[in-house]
């Protein structure tokens, strides 16, 4: 198709909510993180693409009584003798042909875009400054929030004064919810206020846990026996006997991601459902959260997924739309959290801290003959997917090394 701007609405003119088909390797989940979006949806893509190319040739052949060799699609139309219309005008019709249980590939050497560097499709309304982001979101009646959040983590409130807080100009209500003690308020500011008013008492959390301890538990962890997420060869019996080796240790911290867009979301809880508008990597499981909270099928859930301001991982995370969602549930209103910078970089997801052993046998080029990599790291998959884990092996922990040709 021709690479011009376009955006896909629906009928009503409005951009379509959640929900939509996601990547069937996840049960139709939208997730987006890691940058593997391409990476596992490429053959799937190029081949829906071969068969949406050849129902669109074959209906057109039908329509119009040509030969279908005689027939082609080149930018976003279908072309033949005397005959050119739209993708979208044709597709009416494609929709009654069967889709081909394998259509033919294109050959590499006749990709148009696939290689060739194309400017973005937001780049004009991001320039103009018309782009959406979830930050930007206003409803009517819109109330803010913002958390007092426990100082350790694990940490539970034992005892809150509430009584400065709920006298303040513009303060609606705080209630204690499952991540902290919201404040909600008129404006952004007077929630602000009403959170340095807050006094909490808290008790339990990880009062020993530090960045050192956990690296030492972590190099610690290379000792043992693990799990094998993939063998080739003999590499074992290689290093055992080889001449010239290499053997390193490598660390790496916990690291806030840092989004460029203050974490934010807003939430509606109405007339027997929920209406979500943020930026977010994971729409599903979104809607997945906001329906368990409100005890509604998902059916009743939209997710209004907005542009997001820098990602990275950390917009995968659900806490952002918990907190959106029981704090509009709790005041029966529109309700827009958001996350100071301190408190995310203080109380948000991180990338996981790991260590690494890697140890290589070079041979007489000095090119590795063998390679035996150890990694210790605390598993994003056994909590977030745990369906996804096999034989107790989190594919995200070794992305890479079992992916690696």
């Amino acid at each position: 198709m021709s690479w011009e701007p376009r955006s896909a609405k629906s009928r009503s003119g409005r951009r379509r909510p959640f929900p939509a088909t996601g990547i069937p390797k996840w049960g139709g989940m939208l997730l987006t993180g890691g940058s593997t979006s391409v990476r596992h949806m490429y053959a799937c893509l190029r081949t829906a693409g071969a068969a949406a190319r050849e129902m669109l040739v074959a209906a057109a052949a039908k329509l119009w009584k040509e030969p279908a060799a005689g027939i082609r699609c080149r930018e976003g139309r279908v072309e033949g003798r005397g005959h050119a219309v739209s993708f979208g005008e044709m597709a009416r019709h494609a929709r009654r042909e069967r889709p081909p249980a394998r259509p033919a590939l294109k050959d590499p050497r006749e990709f148009v875009y696939i290689g060739t560097p194309v400017p973005r499709l937001d780049i004009p309304e991001k320039v103009a400054g018309k782009a959406q982001f979830g930050i930007d979101v206003c409803l009517p009646g819109l109330a803010y929030a913002v958390f007092l959040r426990p100082p350790r983590f694990g940490a539970r409130p034992k005892a809150v004064d509430t009584r400065a807080a709920k006298a303040l100009p513009g303060v609606i209500a705080v209630p204690t919810l499952s991540q902290g003690v919201a404040v909600i308020a008129e404006t952004i500011g007077a929630a602000f206020r009403g959170r340095e008013a807050l006094r909490v008492e808290w008790e339990g959390g990880e009062e020993k846990l530090s960045s050192a301890s956990a690296e030492a538990a972590l190099v610690d962890a290379l000792q043992g026996e693990g799990i094998v997420a993939r063998e080739e060869g003999r590499p074992r019996e290689l290093w055992a006997s080889g001449s010239r080796r290499l053997e390193r240790t490598y660390r790496l911290p916990f690291l806030a991601h840092g989004t460029l867009e203050p974490m934010n979301a807003t939430a509606w809880v109405k007339d027997g459902g929920c209406e979500i508008w943020t930026g977010t990597q994971f729409p599903t499981g979104a809607a997945q959260a906001a329906a368990r909270i409100c005890g509604l099928p998902e059916s009743r859930v939209a997710v209004h997924t907005q542009y997001l301001g820098g990602g990275f991982g950390r917009r995968s995370a659900l806490d952002f739309v918990v907190d959106a969602v029981e704090a509009a549930k709790a005041v029966g209103r529109p309700v827009k959290v958001l996350y100071s910078r301190e408190e995310d970089f203080a109380a948000g997801f991180y990338r996981p801290a790991n260590a690494s052993r890697v140890q290589a046998v070079l041979d007489e080029r000095g090119m590795p003959s063998a390679w035996i990599h150890r990694i210790a790291v605390p598993s994003v998959f056994a909590k977030s997917f745990p369906a996804r884990m096999k034989n107790g092996i989190d594919p995200a922990a070794v992305e890479g090394l079992t992916t690696a040709k």
